[in-house]
């Protein structure tokens, strides 16, 4: 039975379909093509609207900034009809035209940002009235306009909320952020802290996950929302659902903590240990409701759990919890492969969901040594920066649906020869195409894949430079029937070209194809 919590969300008419998505839709949030870090509160990374569908109308253009925009918020319509991207690096909060035409910054806020806590940043969100919310270590900061109405004004810093030091533990700072379905900001921090604030940045609800022994927890990626208050945050060790009811003196509660399986290894490519990717939810309504992860296995699984009532019938898998539904391995077609990884988040539609290896070779042996000696022994972001380069590449794409009928995930398909190095992927439902940061034979490229088949749609071909490389950034879904990502050298839009303006354009190589 439904908490009164749940009966709240549907009475303010919450399961309303976005005009921009199938999904229920948040009214807090801008009314955009994506106005938050994976799109919607239920991280799924997808889009109902176009993207391209060929390589001459994914003509790529680079917007120069600085390392590296994670993630790009699209603001609410002005007046005028245009609209802003908003983004953030660790030394601004930028500001962007991305309308047809060429590329262009509107502004540019400093901000300081140390390299060590680069993650804190990462996730961010843009509300109903443009208020561009953004954690920095222990704060949350809002910007605005700052001539109201105006897509071209400065940047103004807003107001700001730090979490008290009597909350706080040595070296926490905050990594996660979304927004529920009555317009709260929800975060959680490296170390298991989970909180809700009001969109003024007042009112501080929290709580703390711990491990079974009471124990910190690692958490190192964003947290999932659904509309019906669950707040879902997965840790290096285990998955919880934090409830959001507004009817209890008690508002933020732990409803439920699985365990899932993992190992305390910090693979090469991965932010922290435990499953590299924030958490995806399918399903709503009347559906089968799951939460969706990689686990930390040394062979990783994908990993469903039922995120509300568990069905009555549900017998359970062998050995696991009750609340587990499905644990596939993911062997990116390797029927050999005794081990797999991703650092990236799951792309979800419906109930069919797509994962990127992200299992990276070894820098050769100069190039390790060059690292010792000049970069502190930082292989890892070396490793990361050098991605696209023969012997490092990962490769493998694999994609599964779970079947409401039988309760069981199954593999659609898998692709062994696809390159994802390090971009997070999304996919168009207009178009039926996943699309993703990819690499051939060292050259960036946008590569598109037929979300049904696995089939190769087309791809467009970069370059070798470190400033296509996306680093962790996210593709999606923008305006116009484009794709745009962040990358190392700022933001990349892949789009038809403007008719009336023209175009600073990254050359295509002559190797772009496209097949139907």
């Amino acid at each position: 039975m439904r908490n009164v919590c749940c009966s709240i969300f549907v009475a303010i008419g919450l399961l309303q379909t976005a005009s921009f998505g199938e999904l229920p839709r948040n009214e807090f949030l801008a009314d955009s093509q994506w106005p938050m870090t994976h799109r919607h509160p239920f991280n799924q990374g997808s889009s109902p609207l176009p993207g391209p569908t060929g390589a001459q109308v994914a003509v790529p253009q680079t917007l120069p900034g600085t390392p590296v925009p994670i993630t790009l918020a699209i603001s609410p319509k002005y007046p005028d009809g245009r609209r802003a991207i908003w983004g953030t690096t660790m030394k601004y909060v930028f500001k962007l035209d991305a309308n047809k035409g060429q590329m262009k910054y509107f502004s540019k806020f400093p901000r300081e940002q140390p390299k060590a806590d680069a993650i804190s940043g990462a996730y961010s969100l843009i509300d109903k009235d443009g208020f561009y919310f953004v954690p920095t270590r222990l704060t949350i900061e809002a910007y605005r306009d700052a001539v109201p109405g105006n897509p071209e004004s400065e940047i103004a810093k807003s107001h700001d909320f730090t979490l008290p030091n009597e909350l706080v533990q040595e070296g926490e700072l905050i990594v996660g952020m979304n927004m529920t379905f009555d317009g709260r900001i929800v975060f959680v921090t490296n170390q298991g802290l989970v909180g809700s604030l009001s969109r003024e940045l007042d009112d501080l609800q929290s709580i703390r996950l711990t491990n079974e022994d009471g124990s910190v927890s690692e958490v190192s990626n964003s947290l999932a929302v659904d509309d019906e208050g669950r707040i879902i945050v997965v840790t290096d060790r285990f998955v919880a659902n934090v409830q959001w009811d507004v009817t209890s003196p008690q508002r933020l509660r732990k409803a439920w903590q699985v365990n899932y399986k993992s190992e305390d290894i910090q693979r090469t490519g991965r932010l922290g240990t435990g499953s590299g990717t924030t958490p995806s939810l399918m399903g709503w309504g009347n559906e089968d409701q799951l939460v969706a992860i990689c686990d930390g296995q040394q062979l990783m699984n994908m990993v469903l759990i039922w995120r509300g009532e568990i069905p009555s019938d549900w017998i359970g898998l062998p050995g696991r919890d009750r609340r587990i539904a499905a644990e596939v391995p993911i062997t990116f077609g390797d029927e050999k492969a005794k081990r797999s990884t991703t650092e990236q988040s799951l792309t979800v539609h419906g109930h069919e969901i797509a994962t990127v290896s992200n299992h990276y070779g070894q820098l050769t042996p100069i190039m390790q040594r060059f690292v010792r000696r000049r970069m502190g022994n930082d292989i890892h972001n070396m490793t990361v920066y050098r991605s696209n380069s023969p012997g490092v590449a990962p490769f493998g794409v694999q994609k599964l649906s779970w079947d409401q009928n039988a309760n069981q995930l199954k593999v659609d398909w898998v692709r062994r020869d696809l390159s994802c190095p390090n971009g997070i992927p999304t996919m168009s439902a207009a178009t039926g195409l996943m699309y993703f940061i990819g690499q051939r034979d060292g050259l960036w490229t946008l590569e598109a894949v037929d979300w049904g088949t696995g089939e190769q749609a087309f791809h467009q071909t970069l370059s070798n430079s470190s400033d296509h490389n996306s680093f962790y950034a996210a593709t999606q879904v923008g305006m116009d029937g484009s794709v745009i990502t962040g990358a190392f050298g700022g933001v990349v839009k892949f789009a038809k070209p403007a008719q009336d303006a023209m175009m600073s354009r990254t050359p295509a190589k002559a190797n772009a194809t496209t097949t139907q």
